[in-house]
């Protein structure tokens, strides 16, 4: 091998070797971010483009992936998406490998009836009672609200408005926020949970920490500019 031959040899598995890690410590650059969420008319008309918008001011582009609850919790824990636009404490505490980015705000849970039929707390423990809820089996456990009434699991939480508006849910468990004053049906009656205030975050899986502190400081950036033009 001549002295130039070896030198062009040497160069080349330079640049290959600066190209492998830059791949390597710039997933973004590489490939486009999947993330997975829950279908809520929080997160489908304020959260989406809140995150979507974070993600391109440190110049990454994402792809949103609706997930049923439980689903999107196992394929956030085993890495299949590379995070989740919005989640609750009563999950993330006890999730491997996943990483909270910036609160997005607070969730409050209620039960809500349609009008004419009865409406009270003790009918989360009535056997006698059908109550609709689509989030995942964990967060209920969590909850320890010890519903014996019977449960319904729907896929997300827009279809369970669109189950509602066809007169298929007559009781459903419902979580509110101040980012969004819509109710999911305008002529139901609402009961109050006696559960605190939960935790909303934006979540990244472990592989992509590097992208954690200027995730943050975007996010926070965006929802205090929401957050002065009030709820949606």
């Amino acid at each position: 091998m001549g002295i130039k031959t070896a030198l062009l040899f040497v160069l080349c598995l330079v640049l290959w070797s600066s190209c492998l890690a830059d791949v390597v410590t710039n997933p973004q650059r590489s490939q486009k971010l999947m993330l997975g969420y829950v279908s809520h008319p929080l997160t489908d008309n304020v959260l989406l483009p809140l995150i979507r918008k974070s993600y391109q001011n440190i110049g990454l582009e994402v792809s949103f992936m609706a997930v049923e609850a439980e689903r999107g919790l196992r394929l956030l824990e085993d890495g299949m998406v590379d995070g989740d636009v919005v989640r609750t404490t009563l999950v993330l505490d006890n999730l491997n490998g996943v990483i909270k980015v910036a609160k997005l705000g607070e969730f409050t849970v209620e039960l809500h009836c349609r009008p004419g039929i009865r409406c009270q707390l003790d009918d989360l423990t009535n056997p006698g009672v059908l109550i609709f809820f689509p989030e995942s089996a964990r967060a209920v456990k969590t909850l320890e609200l010890q519903i014996t009434a019977k449960k319904y699991h729907v896929r997300d939480w827009s279809q369970l408005v669109q189950l509602y508006h066809a007169g298929k849910v007559d009781r459903f468990l419902w979580v509110s926020s101040t980012l969004n004053c819509v109710h999911p049906a305008t002529n139901t009656s609402v009961v109050a949970l006696p559960v605190a205030p939960i935790d909303i975050y934006h979540v990244i899986h472990q592989s992509n920490a590097a992208l954690a502190a200027p995730l943050k400081h975007e996010i926070e950036n965006e929802l205090a500019v929401i957050n002065a033009e009030g709820c949606r």
